[in-house]
């Protein structure tokens, strides 16, 4: 049905990460993560200083900022794991050619093949820049959009769909 041509570069994996990275890192548990942080400051703000009145109404800002830190902390070690892992296992990153139809996806390169069925993937996400077919909660084989003509995302998106495979879920 359909077949590209790829080498995933740097920039691909950063990418992909930071794709990985924003599952986890979902509205849900931002909010959850804001909620006890804010209740966690405020009590400690009441236990440690119990005069301290109308200046705990500052736990809210105190949380936000805290939650923001952790959001840019995590983006950023996410991208520097990437580009380390890239640049340590940079022999794996070869010519590979990816082919697909309604059954089934095969990568192959000067290394052999591999193919699977699409009901195999544990689940799957996509943006602009990447598509990840997740093996498991964390394992997931990176397809760069750039690789792909404009149709062939939103058909591979079609057959993942149709194969009943779920898009990533939220945590």
């Amino acid at each position: 049905m359909g077949e590209a041509n790829y080498t995933i570069m740097e920039g691909d994996l950063v990418a992909a990460n930071r794709l990985h990275a924003r599952q986890l890192w979902n509205q849900r548990a931002i909010l959850k993560g804001w909620l006890i942080g804010t209740m966690a400051l405020t009590l400690v703000g009441f236990w440690l200083c119990p005069s301290v009145d109308w200046r705990i109404l500052w736990a809210p800002v105190i949380a936000t900022a805290y939650m923001i830190f952790g959001a840019l902390f995590s983006f950023v070690v996410f991208s520097y794991f990437a580009r380390r892992h890239y640049r340590q296992a940079h022999s794996f990153w070869i010519p590979t050619k990816l082919e697909w139809d309604r059954k089934a996806v095969r990568f192959t390169s000067d290394r052999g093949e591999v193919r699977f069925d699409w009901s195999d993937f544990f689940s799957w996400a996509a943006d602009g820049r990447s598509i990840l077919l997740y093996q498991s909660g964390n394992l997931f084989i990176t397809v760069p959009v750039r690789a792909l003509k404009s149709e062939a995302v939103s058909e591979i998106v079609s057959i993942l769909k149709d194969a009943g495979v779920p898009v990533r879920s939220s945590r």
